[in-house]
């Protein structure tokens, strides 16, 4: 298991992380390289996952390539004819699997992770503010799943897309034609959120 701390340094400090290497078993300590403890948490948990397929009785294991079909669990094409099974079949988890890019990132998954930030970085107010910026953007449908708050009044929201890869700027330009939103330079969302998306991390 891993586990992580704040270690400060003069005014200001980062999270590290401490875990056992996959082979030698070597205690490791490193930084995580960001303040955020919800990011922290996010490389922990991407790390546990990491180190627990590389255990050998998971290493070996082949998985049916109809069942990873399904699953929706893709890997490069380079390495499917060098993941195969001998009955072409299957495909060996051992096989590196590329972590997803930020226009493939899950509009959801996005919100999630940047709400989870502003809880720790901003003020009732401040945060209160952001959300509803979101939900101008997303739609309070989609935001209020995320966040679990409940807004004053339903927007449907401008934009419809499921990536963040899909937020251009001139569907952010679009959306803040006629608005006036003091402080916020047009790229703000589309910036604010995939700066805290779990693809950004030093993984």
């Amino acid at each position: 298991m891993a586990s992580i701390f704040f270690r400060k340094k003069r005014e200001t400090g980062l999270w590290w992380i401490k875990a056992r290497s996959a082979t030698s078993r070597v205690l490791v300590r490193s930084s995580l390289q960001t303040r955020d403890e919800a990011m922290a948490d996010l490389m922990r948990r991407r790390i546990e996952l990491e180190l627990e397929l590389r255990r050998p009785e998971l290493a070996g294991l082949a998985i049916p390539a109809s069942l990873l079909a399904e699953l929706e669990l893709s890997v490069p094409a380079a390495l499917e004819s060098t993941g195969q099974n001998s009955d072409g079949g299957g495909l060996a988890p051992t096989a590196p699997v590329a972590p997803p890019t930020v226009n493939s990132l899950k509009v959801a998954d996005a919100i999630a992770c940047y709400y989870r930030h502003c809880q720790e970085e901003n003020s009732a107010g401040w945060l209160k503010n952001k959300i509803s910026y979101l939900r101008a953007f997303f739609g309070s449908a989609l935001v209020d799943s995320i966040t679990g708050l409940k807004g004053k009044k339903k927007t449907r929201g401008h934009f419809k897309g499921e990536s963040v890869g899909e937020i251009t700027g001139v569907a952010i330009r679009d959306f803040l034609d006629g608005k006036e939103i003091t402080g916020h330079p047009a790229h703000s969302i589309n910036h604010r959120i995939v700066s805290h998306n779990p693809t950004s991390l030093p993984y």
